[in-house]
């Protein structure tokens, strides 16, 4: 895996689509430390319980407020619609990085 200075941004990572100069894309949950060959070392964030948190907060208010005017299959099909929709373009994501960083 060899890539110019010039393709890659702070931290190893490639510069890109939806990156800033530098090749950050914005907040994360890890911070990476480093690369050693193949092996990216990363650190997890201190926010993580934080967004976590918020995140599973935000969830339970959209649920009650979302039942109210839905009944309950179909809350549950708009929930269960959503959640894969996020899960799948998260996996396509991290599997369109994979192929960008494993790139010659």
């Amino acid at each position: 895996m060899s890539r110019s200075d010039a393709q890659m941004g702070r931290g190893g990572w490639p510069k890109g689509r939806g990156r800033d100069a530098d090749g950050n894309r914005g907040r994360s949950v890890v911070e990476v430390v480093g690369q050693e060959g193949d092996v990216v070392l990363m650190r997890r964030s201190n926010g993580f319980l934080l967004i976590f948190l918020g995140l599973l907060a935000l969830r339970l208010l959209l649920h009650e407020w979302v039942s109210e005017i839905l009944p309950a299959r179909q809350t549950g099909a708009v929930f269960f619609v959503l959640a894969y929709g996020i899960i799948l373009r998260w996996r396509v994501g991290m599997y369109l990085w994979f192929r960008r960083m494993t790139a010659p």
